[in-house]
């Protein structure tokens, strides 16, 4: 499971506005509908950041706590984001795959 600390999460500037003015592309409501169920805690303009559906590539690392500060040194040495977001547990029954705090 993972739990994410959506405050934490990169975004642009723009879009707040975006997201009041209902502007988002109908992926996202797909993607919600496939598995939204799945995570917990989200409100809609989480729904609208988390499921996205404009981006094509790997848009996540993780890696072991004990890498972290070497992969965002790599990370940093490339001009990437280093932003910690969350940390990854083992599932539980019944518990969601993804909660946001």
């Amino acid at each position: 499971s993972a739990c994410l600390d959506v405050s934490a999460i990169p975004r642009f500037e723009f879009v707040e506005r975006w997201i009041r003015e209902f502007c988002m592309p109908n992926g996202t409501t797909r993607h919600w509908r496939s598995y939204g169920k799945e995570i917990q805690g989200a409100d809609s303009n989480d729904l609208q950041l988390l499921a996205d559906p404009q981006t094509s590539g790997g848009l996540l690392i993780a890696c072991a706590a004990s890498a972290e500060a070497e992969v965002k040194d790599i990370l940093k040495a490339h001009g990437a984001h280093t932003e910690s977001i969350g940390e990854l547990r083992t599932h539980k029954k019944d518990a969601p795959r993804i909660l946001l705090q």
